[in-house]
């Protein structure tokens, strides 16, 4: 059997190789989301969107993927 620790390192080993893979059809679906969202829209309300999401963003705190196997120090 793994530890943990090896374990830990075998699933991001995973989750990175799926990311390098998966990379380009995000990539062209955020795209095609971003354009979509934009589509009609002025400057003005495309900045006063973002700027909502940014507040909430903040109200809601940071949270961020963790890492498997890391350790904070």
């Amino acid at each position: 059997g793994q530890t943990p620790a090896e374990h830990a390192d075998a699933v991001n080993a995973a989750r990175e190789a799926l990311e390098k893979v998966s990379e380009p059809f995000a990539r062209r679906r955020m795209e095609r989301a971003l354009r979509a969202g934009m589509s009609g829209k002025s400057l003005a309300e495309i900045e006063a969107s973002l700027a909502e999401e940014e507040q909430l963003a903040a109200r809601r705190g940071a949270h961020h993927a963790e890492i498997i196997g890391e350790e904070s120090e």
